[in-house]
């Protein structure tokens, strides 16, 4: 029985020390393939440090004085990537930016001309609602060109640089609910009459028809010079001055005949203005005239020349259209009341009425013109 425990024990000891082997030899093997599994995750999908110096770019930029100023730009491109900095006139770079801002009534546009190497060229633009917002998304683009990793914002970049000025952190992008209060707030600004305003000048020339002025449809066609000031797309008062003028064919009025002749001046006011389209819009007006209204007689024994004083109020509606650059065409009909009605008559012995002013003229016409700046 004692030999029996005794080799029973020596075999336990034996099978203890097999399994504790194998035990460890599992262990060393399971924490070697760990840490050659960490060594090669680190090598293929650990982003590398850019220990290189960035690399100098040239650069140029132009904006209004209501866009940022170039700073805005460089820090939003500094805060997305380090590969690069941005030098103005640095002549050994061998890529450029040109960055060019302008701001139109309605919005911002961004321009990004890209000269790489090898004479390699591109073009970007973008427009938005803030001309903040355009400079932003023109750094991301140009951020982009040099750094495919580059950071969509200031608080997803990467390491400052450590030759860079440190970067504020950048807001958090709004909530929807909170971009269309935002946009409401600024609606609601615009309309109150305290966004930036603008005076607008033009000239041009009409051409149309009046309507009872003469006893027949008569053309007409005026010139005329006009100042608005731009502050909302509902404000925008506008003067207008023009002088019109008209003839008439002959008129018959046995045994005889008579010709008229009209000129006058008026001033156009008008406190609204009605944006329709982008590029489409309606002006209601009121004017005053004054000018002459001629009638001369004809196939009488002692043919004469009448003229009266002409002096009337009326109202307008036009229509304008903006086309390519500072072009536009427009359509407007006016009514209008004399202050003063006259009656022309031929005396051949016996009177003979030619025509009596109505009280109520119209008109209308067509024409183009130019606006500035």
């Amino acid at each position: 029985m004692l030999s029996v425990h005794r080799i029973a024990h020596r075999f336990d000891d034996d099978t203890r020390a097999n399994l504790e082997e194998r035990v460890s030899v599992r262990r060393i093997a399971r924490r070697s393939i760990a840490t050659i599994s960490l060594a090669l995750a680190s090598t293929f999908f650990t982003r590398p440090s850019v220990a290189e110096e960035p690399e100098p770019i040239a650069w140029t930029y132009r904006a209004p004085p209501d866009c940022p100023p170039a700073e805005t730009f460089e820090r939003e491109f500094r805060a997305r990537t380090t590969r690069a900095v941005l030098v103005a006139g640095a002549p050994s770079a061998s890529r450029s930016f040109s960055v060019t801002l302008s701001s139109e009534p309605d919005r911002s546009v961004g321009r990004l001309e890209i000269d790489g190497p090898a004479g390699a060229a591109a073009t970007r633009e973008v427009a938005g609602e803030t001309c903040a917002g355009v400079v932003s998304a023109l750094a991301l683009v140009a951020a982009l060109t040099v750094d495919p990793l580059a950071a969509p914002s200031a608080s997803a970049a990467s390491e400052p640089n450590s030759n860079a000025a440190p970067v504020p952190p950048k807001p958090s992008p709004a909530t929807p609910n909170e971009a269309r209060q935002t946009r409401s707030t600024t609606h609601g600004t615009r309309a109150s009459g305290t966004s930036p305003s603008r005076v607008v000048g033009a000239a041009g020339l009409d051409g149309g028809a009046v309507l009872g002025l003469f006893p027949k449809l008569a053309p007409s066609a005026s010139l005329f010079v006009e100042g608005q000031l731009e502050q909302s797309s509902v404000l925008a008062p506008s003067a207008r001055l023009s002088l019109s003028g008209a003839i008439s064919t002959s008129v018959a009025a046995p045994p005889g005949s008579a010709k008229f002749r009209w000129l006058a001046a008026a001033l156009d006011g008008c406190p609204f203005e009605f944006r329709l389209l982008d590029a489409l819009r309606a002006t209601p007006c009121a004017f005053a005239e004054f000018g002459v209204l001629a009638g001369t007689g004809a196939g009488v024994t002692t043919p004469e020349v009448e003229s009266r004083r002409w002096l009337a109020l009326g109202g307008s509606a036009r229509f304008t259209w903006l086309l390519f650059g500072s072009f536009f065409v427009e359509a407007q009909g006016r009514l209008e009341a004399p202050l003063a009605r006259d009656t022309f008559v031929l005396v051949v012995p016996e009177r003979v009425v030619v025509h009596a002013v109505p009280a109520v003229l119209g008109g209308f016409a067509l024409g183009a013109g130019v606006r500035w700046p």
